[in-house]
């Protein structure tokens, strides 16, 4: 038990003896009187002998308690300890005398008097049992045996004549015995607990008191010590009566010359009759404290900001007022910073979406006053991503800060640019008159961006495409605007970027069908309605089909035949690619297993770069490799340059992998992105594929020429395969094989068919008399 505990229960034990022997002598009388009325009614029915020697013996006993109780008040001091207990003993000896002698009544002539008079003396008895309770409650052993010497010999007497009524009132003299036991202990609890709660109480009040005076003690230490700045002024004539250190280094005065100057020098912009007025509601009562926001002047004139807590006390004469200032220069340095946080992008220090949104409603309000217009311009960079995945994230960064300046420089002071997101920017016009001055700004903007960027050592062209619409021509509010500029944005890129496109509701009806086939799409592979067409690949010396690209197509019952550069871009934003990606090859090796098994026969799957960036490509081939038994030789993937330069280390990987279960590995469209010769050499490449587009123009163009001899040169220096596609006419035939290109594919010789027609092209072309060979002519 802890040392307050033991105190607070010493505390309770010696009120309660005090009390005890406060109520004896009152208790003392009341069984004398009882005791001699008692005898005066037995007196009548029975000889007085044997009741003068009860009455005399009972006399002793409280004469004997009485001398005791008179012992207890005389003494000088509490009890305690061992004196504590000896007097517990004196008392509870009285007691149990006192009981025993009460309890021998019923045996004074008990068996000469008549039933009612023996019934008589046990209410007797009751009731000096229940007056009791109320003065032996705080002592629950002195109550046990009062009770119990007094009423348990009537009951063994009752007991004794073994007639029904005696033993009737024998047992309930042993109930009432029993119930107020049980009484009793409930109320000497309650009792106990009352005292222990209350010295407790006593405890904390006094210990919160020596706690009081301790703080008391170190406060003036404490608020002298305080950064912060604290005044004790009149609050009538505001003179500084003290101040701590605090105030003496923030200000620069001595305490001598503070003393001399009111609060209101102090702070500055703030009259003597503004502080009366700030701090009337303390005066009143109504507040405990008020605060204020303002500036401090040191005494060299610099100012500070400062928070000031105000509290007023009238129980000083005269009545003064405790300011205490928090210098605040840091806090609002940090605050500035925040606000600045939450208001501009960390890249670009532009405006972001966020405080775009509140200069917009306020540039519709003035709009609306002044009957202006304000154009929403809604710009995003072309091809930014490629330049993330090939040049890395740092040159990301400084292209959009350089695209940044690029706005500012083009934009009027009045115009606000943002970044709203990503390499996405929104520019606001206002105080416009006529659309055509915004379409000129978006002019200005879209020259402006077609000028390269210069990122280390190398030139980037990234056009933009810009989404206009006006408030309130377009829409009424800032969603609206947002939306439709977003909208016309969008079909600015889908037009080939480097352009502007302005609003209009037509639009609406582009994006509905938009929305539509995006739900169609994905729904395009449970339905089935992704197929694969197979676009031959031929010798060109021999005619000979050695193999085929699995080319997908979507043929919706809602948009029909959708082209693939429309619906593939779809699937890449929704996240779709990947399980397309994933059906093509499946099904592509699924149907190469219907042709003959000869060991030049393959077909060519375009791979996407979602599949090569989600680190499953290997697994998913060999999964569609297993499912349909293809051998892996007759398998090849077709990969783009981009798609090397994103992770080159992760990529050479991957290929080295997928070279080594013994697939074919063929770049794709090379000389159309960021070309280098270091990636040929690294990466483990079987075949190159020259891109239509430099065959498209090799009629008409010279250097179309020339770039493709060099491009086929620099492939045999590789010892790599070439394919050339995108083939149309016999003048590209002829020039590709008098260069040596041998593998030719391309609508001269057949576009891109379904399976089954492949299959019979395939029947077609199979010699008599070689069936390995397989020949295709030129008119396919």
């Amino acid at each position: 038990m802890r040392e307050d505990d033991q105190s607070i229960r010493q505390r309770v034990d010696i009120t309660r003896l005090q009390n005890i022997y406060r109520a004896t002598p009152g208790n003392l009388v009341a069984t004398a009187v009882v005791a001699l009325a008692f005898a005066g009614v037995m007196a009548t029915v029975t000889s007085w002998e044997p009741l003068a020697t009860w009455l005399g013996v009972l006399g002793v006993v409280l004469v004997g308690r009485a001398i005791n109780a008179y012992n207890f008040r005389r003494r000088s001091r509490l009890p305690g300890g061992r004196d504590l207990s000896r007097w517990w003993r004196r008392h509870r000896l009285g007691v149990l005398a006192t009981g025993l002698v009460l309890g021998c009544s019923t045996l004074v002539n008990f068996e000469h008097v008549p039933v009612a008079y023996q019934i008589f003396s046990i209410f007797v008895l009751a009731g000096l049992a229940a007056g009791a309770l109320t003065v032996m409650i705080l002592d629950q052993v002195s109550y046990r045996l009062y009770l119990s010497t007094m009423m348990l010999p009537a009951a063994v007497v009752f007991a004794w004549y073994h007639d029904p009524l005696h033993l009737a009132i024998s047992v309930m003299i042993l109930v009432y015995v029993v119930v107020l036991i049980g009484t009793s202990s409930q109320l000497h609890r309650k009792v106990l607990q009352s005292l222990t709660l209350g010295y407790e109480k006593r405890e904390l009040a006094e210990r919160l008191k020596r706690e009081k005076e301790r703080l008391d003690s170190r406060l003036g230490r404490i608020l002298n010590d305080s950064s912060n700045e604290i005044f004790v002024v009149d609050a009538q004539t505001l003179r500084c009566m003290q101040v701590n250190q605090g105030a003496l280094e923030h200000l620069g005065y001595t305490e001598r010359e503070i003393t001399r100057l009111r609060l209101t020098d102090i702070i500055d912009d703030l009259s003597d009759e503004d502080l009366h007025e700030l701090i009337r509601p303390l005066v009143t009562g109504r507040e405990e404290s008020v605060f204020y926001h303002g500036y401090h002047r040191r005494r060299n004139g610099e100012r500070y900001p400062v928070e000031i807590r105000f509290q007023y006390s009238a129980q000083e004469s005269p009545p003064v007022l405790v300011a205490t200032a928090l210098d605040m220069t840091e806090r609002d340095k940090v605050r500035r910073q925040l606000i600045h946080q939450a208001n501009f992008d960390q890249l670009t220090d532009l405006p972001n979406r966020f405080s775009m949104l509140g200069r917009l409603e306020q540039a519709f309000h003035h709009a609306r006053r002044h009957g202006t217009l304000v154009a929403l311009l809604y710009l995003d960079l072309d091809d930014f991503k490629k330049v993330n995945d090939t040049l890395g994230h740092a040159a990301g960064d400084t292209l959009l800060q350089q695209a940044a300046d690029r706005l500012r420089s083009v934009l009027r002071d009045t115009d606000t640019p943002s970044r709203v997101g990503g390499d996405e920017f929104m520019v606001m016009l206002e105080g416009l008159r006529r659309r055509s001055q915004a379409l000129r700004v978006a002019e200005k903007l879209v020259a402006a961006f077609e000028r390269p960027f210069i990122i280390g050592p190398a030139e980037i062209y990234t056009g933009v495409s810009i989404g206009i619409s006006l408030f309130p021509e377009d829409g009424h509010s800032v969603e609206e605007l947002m939306q439709y500029a977003d909208i016309a944005m969008y079909q600015a890129k889908q037009q080939g970027g480097g352009q502007w496109r302005s609003f209009d509701h037509g639009l609406l009806q582009a994006l509905e069908e938009r929305l539509e086939m995006e739900s169609a799409l994905r729904r395009a592979i449970g339905n089935g309605e992704m197929v694969l067409h197979y676009q031959p690949k031929v010798d060109a010396m021999s005619g000979c089909i050695v193999g085929a690209e699995a080319l997908l197509r979507w043929e919706s019952p809602v948009f029909g035949r959708v082209p693939p550069d429309r619906f593939i871009p779809l699937a890449e934003n929704l996240g779709l690619i990947g399980e397309i990606g994933r059906w093509v090859l499946r099904e592509a090796c699924r149907e190469a297993t219907k042709w003959p098994t000869t060991h030049d026969l393959h077909v060519a799957v375009n791979v996407s770069p979602h599949q090569f960036r989600n680190g499953r490509l290997v697994e998913e081939v060999l999964e569609a490799l297993d499912a349909s038994g293809l051998p892996p030789e007759r398998l090849e993937l077709e990969i783009t340059e981009s798609l090397l330069l994103q992770d080159s280390n992760q990529a050479l990987e991957t290929l080295e992998k997928l070279r080594g279960h013994g697939l074919r590995l063929s770049l794709d469209d090379f000389g159309t992105g960021y070309s280098s010769l270091a990636y040929l050499k690294r990466f483990p490449l079987q075949t190159l594929k020259i891109d239509r587009c430099f065959i498209r123009d090799m009629n008409q163009d010279t250097n179309a020429q020339a770039l493709v001899k060099a491009i086929i040169s620099m492939a045999r220096a590789l010892d790599l395969k070439i394919v050339a596609e995108g083939v149309e006419d016999a003048t590209q035939l002829e020039f590709l094989r008098a260069h040596g290109v041998r593998i030719i594919q391309g609508y001269f010789f057949s576009p891109p068919v379904s399976a089954t027609a492949f299959q019979g092209l395939l029947r077609r072309c199979i010699d008599p008399n070689r069936r390995e060979g397989r020949r295709i002519s030129s008119a396919g």
